[in-house]
């Protein structure tokens, strides 16, 4: 998908879609094997512009060979929003590296940045609506709701979320 270099506002817009079609219909969950590395960079593609705006290093360190059974476009859509907070929070020069990790039950998707961290006591609440906003290093405003449908979604698709992060670091 593409708005021409409105990126944010798009990705919020296929937000409140997905939400609302989650809270109206209720969302059905069609699982297939795929591979994790296409899904990662068609979403790299996507926020390129953003990416080499801000003169960020990307890596997609996936494996060609790393295949994920789930719901494509719902990974798709978690793997779109936690990129674009990862954007949204680094500044000029640092680095976003996506790795994935096979464990005996799942496949762990680790992406990680090398942005300025998140406050300890903002972390407990980032997956819960709130009217709380955040302001990224180049003035993004984000309220949340892309972490909320990313947890959604990944229950949906017997997964979990969690966040680790230092402020300052």
């Amino acid at each position: 998908k593409s708005y021409a270099g409105m990126p944010n506002i798009g990705l919020f817009i296929d937000n409140i879609l997905e939400w609302t079609k989650s809270q109206f219909e209720g969302i059905k969950v069609n699982p297939e094997n795929f591979q994790l590395k296409d899904i990662v960079d068609s979403n790299f593609k996507l926020m390129r512009f953003q990416i080499e705006n801000k003169k960020i290093t990307f890596e997609n360190l996936i494996s060609s060979s790393e295949m994920v059974y789930g719901d494509k476009n719902m990974i798709d859509v978690m793997v779109r929003n936690l990129l674009s907070n990862s954007v949204k929070f680094c500044s000029n020069g640092d680095v976003i590296s996506v790795k994935a990790h096979q464990t005996d039950e799942h496949i762990e998707l680790l992406i990680t940045d090398t942005g300025n961290g998140i406050d300890p006591n903002k972390v407990a609440h980032l997956f819960e609506i709130s009217n709380d906003k955040s302001v990224g290093t180049s003035g993004e405003i984000g309220y949340k709701l892309g972490l909320v449908l990313c947890k959604n979604m990944l229950d949906l698709n017997q997964g979990s979320i969690r966040v680790e992060s230092t402020l300052g670091l």
